[in-house]
């Protein structure tokens, strides 16, 4: 649990980005860490006093912009971060003759739309629950929102007014380059000219507020013959659907197992829909139901909104250790309080390099924003200095083999780390693919000296990974097997990536292939590496570029790279290009 004072911390920060929120500007904190202060804040208040300004006090913050009194009062949802919370809600009306739907949660803004007479008389913002903004112009724009509906009765509509992924890259094309789809949609909708761009957003309904007030003429005929009144929450979508609304994409379900799968399958293919959505809502379905449970005022007890696993986290850092690879470059990594991010915890997150610590301006004792880079690799986004912050030392020396460093790069060819780091780097999916073999495997046989370059490799008897401790038959066989495999199913390119030289990467590396099979058409692996370790500084450079070329150069004429080199070439001696 937070400490009093960061309680009231994230008090002030959340109700800052609420403001900034509503108004469609950057908040300068992501949703997800939006969400987790926010759960923060609901957590310190189980056990203490809630201060009357905490966010959970209200909807939403009064701006005195608003001038549309609702109808119906526009409620928010509380907020649960795991399925297991979810079905916590479902459980609670076990004794009740209910079922659930569940449904997406749209990434936009909440609109009360209001129909007398057929026609669209009023599309309001959500403003503080009891008071919006009016911005019926705007709505005019929007394809999805019917400006006529059949029946002649009073209807309110509750939905979400939102951007389309695909729109936003057109918008984007067309006004320049903005923040994300949410922030825009709320801009372009509370716009008080250039209206017209509101064509860009689309709207889906997902509430019928006054269902208990719409005669059964206006009713389909498949929910009167059935049931004779709306008395599901589904049938009043159906009924929406019916009068030309496009309605939020849901599921009926009654079961545990239900719940979780839908979640899982709308989660994992979250990223290819087009509509931009964060979480799903859960909802009782019985209407008589949703009215005996009634609402405390911001939230109601009859829903509850399920939101996705968090893409990134603010934790503290700890410490940062300094790594070096097989490159020779300073790799810094944070030492984190361990934070839970997309499913799993995280406790340690690459910087990349030292530049970027200087970008960030990182401090140990900082609050860091953790993410993981393409959804795997844990990273440091951002970071703010507390109290608790020191400045951050960057080494002057090699921390594996204290050679002086130059830049931020050891270049001291023998740096064990550095050694080690090329032997794991040949091990990669994209070098020689060493799938299920354990880097401490790789360890090990280092530790013992059965390994020094990547040739070494195909020099290990059985025997001697029998005998590491916590090794055996399984891993021997794995391990035998991917050394062999490689050797015939490695491209010129993976080799030549695997040899672990700077700027040497698979952009230069498969430019060299291409040289060398213009240079040496149907000679083996083993003449094309002698020929590497033979090529000019001038002729690097044109492959590689001026920079590039100079930099692989020197090195391919350092003792122990040709080495490495040539090793690898009797490895392939019988490959050919």
């Amino acid at each position: 649990m937070i400490t009093e004072e960061r309680y009231h911390e994230l008090i002030g920060v959340c109700n800052n980005a609420r403001i900034l929120y509503i108004q469609g500007a950057y908040t300068g904190i992501s949703d997800e860490l939006y969400d987790s202060y926010m759960a923060d804040i609901r957590d310190y208040e189980k056990y203490h006093h809630a201060d009357q300004n905490s966010p959970t006090q209200s909807v939403n913050p009064n701006l005195g912009d608003g001038d549309v009194t609702h109808p119906y009062r526009m409620l928010s949802l509380l907020d649960v971060f795991s399925k297991e919370d979810a079905y916590a809600f479902m459980q609670k009306f076990t004794g009740e003759k209910t079922d659930y739907t569940l449904e997406y949660k749209l990434d936009g803004l909440s609109v009360q739309l209001i129909y007398r007479d057929g026609k669209l008389v009023s599309a309001s913002t959500r403003g503080d629950g009891l008071v919006g903004v009016e911005c019926l112009e705007s709505a005019r724009y929007i394809s999805s929102i019917p400006q006529t509906i059949e029946p002649r009765c009073e209807v309110i509509v509750r939905g979400e007014v939102f951007m389309l992924k695909s729109r936003f890259e057109d918008y984007c094309k067309k006004y320049g380059k903005q923040a994300n789809p949410r922030n825009t949609a709320v801009g372009i909708f509370k716009r008080k000219s250039e209206i017209e761009r509101a064509a860009f957003l689309s709207f889906r309904a997902f509430n019928l507020e006054n269902y208990a007030q719409i005669p059964k003429v206006d009713v389909p005929k498949s929910v009167i013959e059935y049931e004779g009144s709306l008395k599901y929450h589904a049938w009043c979508l159906e009924t929406l659907a019916s009068w030309g609304f496009d309605t939020v994409a849901y599921w009926g379900l009654d079961s545990k197992d239900c719940l979780y799968n839908i979640i899982d399958e709308v989660y994992k293919s979250r990223e290819e829909n087009d509509i931009p959505i964060d979480g799903m809502v859960l909802k009782v379905n019985l209407k008589s139901l949703q009215e005996k449970l009634g609402d405390n005022g911001r939230i109601p007890h009859w829903a509850v909104a399920y939101k996705f696993p968090a893409k990134e986290q603010e934790t503290k850092l700890r410490a940062i250790e300094w790594n070096v690879g097989a490159t020779g470059d300073i790799t810094p990594v944070g030492i984190l309080d361990p934070v839970l991010v997309m499913g799993s915890t995280i406790s340690r997150a690459t910087l990349h390099n030292l530049q970027r610590v200087k970008d960030l301006d990182v401090q140990v004792g900082d609050m860091v924003v953790v993410y993981k880079a393409g959804d795997i690799i844990p990273a440091i986004k951002s970071a703010r200095h507390t109290e608790d912050s020191v400045p951050t030392e960057f080494p002057k020396h090699c921390p594996a083999c204290g050679a002086e460093l130059v830049g931020d790069r050891c270049l001291n060819i023998q740096c064990k780390q550095k050694i080690l780091a090329r032997l794991e780097g040949w091990m990669d999916k994209k070098v020689a693919n060493f799938k299920g073999v354990g880097t401490s495997i790789v360890t090990a046989l280092f530790e013992r000296g059965k390994l020094n370059t990547p040739a070494d490799y195909y020099k290990i008897k059985p025997i001697e990974i029998m005998t590491l401790p916590g090794s055996g038959r399984a891993k021997m066989n794995t391990f035998m097997q991917r050394v062999a495999e490689s050797k015939t199913a490695m491209s010129l390119t993976q080799v030549l990536v695997g040899l672990g030289i700077n700027d040497l990467a698979q952009a230069g590396a498969a430019k060299v292939e291409q040289y060398m099979r213009q240079r040496y058409p149907g000679n083996t692996f083993q003449s094309i590496l002698d020929g590497l370790l033979s090529l000019s500084c001038s002729a690097l450079q044109d492959i590689l570029g001026k920079a590039k070329g100079e930099s692989v150069y020197k090195q391919l004429q350092e003792p122990y790279i040709q080495e490495v080199v040539r090793s690898v070439g009797e490895v392939f001696a019988d490959r050919t290009l």
